[in-house]
C-alpha cells in the first residue's frame, strides 16, 4: 500500500519542483525585473529621473532629452524609470529604490506625468518629500 502512494506522490513533487524552476526563471525575464537592474546600473551622475506609468515608459526618450538641452557645458543625465501598469504608490517605491542607491549626487529634478511642473529640489529627501506632496495633493482633488 505504501508503495503504490509512494510513487504518486514523487511525480506530483517532480512536477511541483519544475513548475517552481519554471516560474524561477520567467521572474528573471519580467519587466519588474529589468527596472530593477536598471535601478541598479544607473550612472552616479544621473540629474533627472522620469517616472510613471506605460505612458512615460513608451513615450520619454531620456537620449531626445539630454541631445536637445540647451548647450551649455553639459547637458543633463536623464533615466526612464517608467513601468507600465504601475500606481503612484509603486512609483513612489521605485523612486526611493532608485535613491537609496550610493550617487555621487543625488537627483535634482523629477519628471511626474500628469503635473506640468518638473519637480526639483537640491537634496534627496527634498526630491522625495516634494513628490509626495504632489501624490497626496493629485489624490485628493475630486
Amino acid at each position: 500500500m505504501k508503495e503504490r502512494l509512494f510513487i504518486p506522490i514523487a511525480i506530483a513533487l517532480i512536477i511541483l519542483m519544475a513548475y517552481n524552476v519554471a516560474i524561477a526563471f520567467a521572474a528573471t525575464k519580467m519587466q519588474r525585473q529589468h527596472l530593477l537592474s536598471a535601478i541598479e546600473h544607473l550612472p552616479a551622475s544621473t540629474d533627472c529621473l522620469f517616472l510613471g506609468n506605460s505612458l512615460m515608459e513608451a513615450g520619454c526618450d531620456p537620449g531626445a532629452f539630454e541631445s536637445s538641452w540647451a548647450p551649455t557645458n553639459s547637458s543633463p543625465m536623464a533615466a526612464n524609470l517608467g513601468l507600465g501598469a504601475t500606481t503612484p504608490v509603486e512609483h513612489y517605491l521605485i523612486l526611493k529604490q532608485a535613491l537609496s542607491r550610493p550617487v555621487a549626487a543625488a537627483p535634482t529634478s523629477l519628471r511626474y506625468p500628469g503635473s506640468f511642473e518638473v519637480i526639483t529640489a537640491t537634496n534627496t529627501g527634498a526630491v522625495v518629500q516634494r513628490y509626495m506632496d504632489k501624490l497626496l495633493e493629485s489624490s485628493t482633488v475630486p
